[in-house]
């Protein structure tokens, strides 16, 4: 995701909301793609 005033900002503590929203996505989707690839099964309640 671009910077607030570059392209890319390397050492900038200033996380944008652009750039939280895309990395849950992609972390969220990988895990679930590890999950699926390795056969983990969730089982709630009885």
């Amino acid at each position: 995701m671009p910077a607030k005033s570059r392209l890319i900002a390397f050492g900038n503590f200033h996380t944008s909301v652009a750039s939280i929203i895309v990395h849950t996505i992609l972390f969220f989707a990988l895990d679930a793609i590890l999950l699926v690839a390795i056969g983990v099964r969730i089982e709630l309640g009885n």
